[in-house]
């Protein structure tokens, strides 16, 4: 760093590791310098093959002492607050480690916390992510059990490594279940698709802008037809296992509900679709399906498109079991 600051000229240092690199943006944050940093970002595909090839190697030889030093380095360029989206975490990366580094206190020598979970690293590198899209209220209802199997919900999609596409609020059902995903697996889990409306609406009523770090990555768009499109695309695009998952919720809820199941039947797409019941939440909509096919309005083999789930795990199971109801090849859709 002498050598360079005595030159009087513009430095440019080219590539280097993140062991080599950390030590001189320390030094550089101490004299004051300012820096621009320019990154190179390899295509998505050779990443993840890179990563999940040589993850348990990076780990054996020091990646977590690495990204202590990137704890510190945040510490000093960000006062300590995390953000996924810019700083030194977008720069370096990583971002799905960061919950080993986030206790002060009972730790390692490394910043550590020897209570965390193993990290399972391969679960957010194999590029076969199974994608759930959740319609859920935007409030939090009067029974605390649809906060709480939001919550379960979201312990089961970290168990078995499932990411989750929901509409984008930061209250009631939908902050609860993306609230909890990402304190288990990381930001990168979450994705959020949300009119610019309703994203001004509730940050003037909760005060707060969405923080990636507790709610996972935003994607803020014009209006409700481009969130669906792209929610459903979302799911369209995940590994098998992917579909759509109805938790407690008002209008908004059904009508995505009942939107998905309409295309269902008619062919545009062949995700599974179903609807987690907490405490007979849905049964007046099941009353409701069981009447139309008796009166004739839907075919009685339509009548299973709609799969129950009463737990977490039942909704996870519900997700990756082979669809009876399947009208593939009966529409052409241009």
């Amino acid at each position: 760093m002498d050598d360079i600051a005595s030159r009087g000229k513009l430095p440019i240092l080219v590539g280097g590791s993140t062991s080599l690199t950390i030590p001189l943006l320390h030094e550089a944050s101490k004299r004051q310098y300012r820096m621009m940093v320019v990154i190179l970002v390899p295509g998505q595909s050779t990443y993840q093959s890179l990563i999940q090839a040589r993850a348990d190697e990076m780990l054996e030889m020091g990646l977590l002492d690495e990204l202590a030093e990137l704890k510190h380095l945040e510490q000093t360029l960000l006062g300590d607050e995390p953000n996924f989206d810019r700083g030194v975490w977008k720069t370096i990366g990583y971002p799905e480690f960061y919950s080993y580094l986030q206790s002060d206190t009972g730790t390692s020598e490394h910043g550590v916390d020897p209570k965390c979970p193993d990290i399972n690293v391969h679960q957010y590198f194999t590029g076969e992510y199974r994608v759930p899209a959740f319609p859920g209220g935007a409030s939090s209802g009067n029974d605390p059990a649809h906060i709480e199997a939001a919550k379960a919900l979201a312990h089961a999609l970290h168990r078995y490594g499932i990411e989750l596409v929901y509409g984008g609020g930061t209250t009631g059902i939908m902050g609860a279940i993306a609230s909890t995903l990402v304190e288990l697996s990381g930001p990168n889990a979450v994705h959020g698709i949300i009119p610019a409306a309703l994203a001004r609406h509730e940050e003037e009523v909760t005060k707060e802008c969405a923080d990636p770090s507790r709610f996972g990555t935003r994607t803020v768009v014009r209006d409700m037809h481009t969130r669906k499109r792209l929610m459903v695309k979302s799911v369209l695009d995940g590994a098998a296992g992917s579909g759509f998952v109805a938790l407690s919720g008002g209008y908004g809820t059904m009508e995505e509900l009942l939107e998905v199941t309409t295309w269902y039947q008619l062919d545009i797409h062949g995700r599974n679709v179903c609807i987690f019941n907490v405490r007979g939440f849905y049964d007046g909509l099941l009353y409701w399906i069981s009447k139309v096919v008796r009166d004739g309005f839907v075919d009685p083999k339509d009548a299973g498109i709609l799969r129950v789930a009463a737990s977490a795990d039942e909704v996870v199971s519900c997700l990756g079991d082979k669809h009876l109801c399947s009208r593939i090849g009966e529409l052409e859709w241009i």
